[in-house]
């Protein structure tokens, strides 16, 4: 994956992740998985 976390803010990112995986609800999981 491209190192968009940092590229583009964090709501952004979030709302990406939240279309691909609406299931997790927190942030911290999306970000656990990114790293």
């Amino acid at each position: 994956m491209k190192v968009l976390d940092w590229e583009t803010p964090n709501e952004v990112w979030y709302r990406e992740l939240g279309k691909l995986m609406p299931k997790t609800s927190h942030p911290k999981t999306s970000v656990a998985l990114t790293n």
